[in-house]
């Protein structure tokens, strides 16, 4: 896997864990029950990503990745974890979370994001959930799951010359119907060398690589809102249903109807 396509899906597993932490919860009573719901349903989230980009050939299908989850409790003291977490870890994640238990109350997000990198000589770690803010104990409840992938799988190829790529995919307004022949000139890039550098640093083709990051959009879609899926087919630009199904199902072997929907409870 090239640094830039783990680059890009880190930032789409981000904006997911975001939009998950800004789904309705019952708040109001912060117990067992509402933390292993939040738990198990981020898991579930992570989890089935995982297993999507395993199906789209952009994870190594060997790894599993995911190693685990965590529960710390987080106070202006400092932080404690129910399990075995390195704690120069735990101070970083503690410096994270501070700013949401100082300054003014009625500024604070009950739940938010919480999503971070550690990097050893021989592996990469992300710790992705969220943090749960009870204002009558002043304190924060992280709830924490562990990824990693080795450093060795990880290739930095024509690292500096890419970085195009990335400008393209963030501030472009690219849809399928559009040649990509309208996106590399502005870059003073030829279209070989554009071929080149999307067959090294995305692993394809610059439309293959395209279409795969919307299906990780219809995916969130799909777990993450109450739409039908005729809905989230015409929000995403596709030009049916069928045509949604067919990519995920004869494509990539990924039918739809084992994508959760977490928001309706069904996964």
């Amino acid at each position: 896997m090239h640094i830039y396509q783990l680059a890009i899906i880190d930032q789409k597993l981000k904006e997911a864990m975001a939009k998950f932490s800004l789904l309705p919860a019952h708040t109001s009573i912060f117990d067992a029950a509402l933390f292993e719901q939040l738990l198990d349903d981020s898991r579930v989230l992570i989890k089935t990503y995982i297993s999507l980009l395993k199906s789209l050939q952009i994870l190594p299908k060997e790894n599993h990745y995911y190693k685990g989850h965590s529960l710390i409790k987080h106070t202006v003291n400092g932080a404690e974890a129910d399990g075995t977490i390195d704690p120069d870890y735990l101070t970083v994640i503690q410096n994270l979370v501070l700013p949401h238990l100082v300054g003014n109350s009625s500024d604070k997000k009950q739940i938010f994001p919480i999503h971070i990198h550690f990097t050893t000589s021989t592996e990469v770690y992300l710790f992705s959930g969220i943090g749960l803010y009870k204002q009558d104990e002043s304190r924060v409840y992280s709830l924490l799951h562990e990824m990693s992938m080795p450093v060795n799988y990880i290739s930095y190829a024509s690292h500096a010359k890419c970085n195009y790529l990335l400008s393209i995919f963030y501030t472009e307004e690219y849809n399928e119907r559009q040649s990509i022949h309208t996106l590399y000139p502005r870059y003073n890039i030829s279209y070989l060398q554009f071929r080149k550098d999307c067959k090294i640093c995305l692993g394809t083709t610059f439309y293959n690589f395209y279409m795969k990051m919307k299906m990780l959009d219809v995916l969130d879609d799909i777990m993450l809102t109450n739409l039908s899926l005729k809905e989230i087919a015409h929000k995403n630009n596709f030009s049916s249903y069928i045509a949604m199904h067919q990519l995920f199902k004869r494509k990539y072997n990924f039918p739809l109807y084992i994508i959760p929907r977490i928001l309706n409870g069904s996964n």
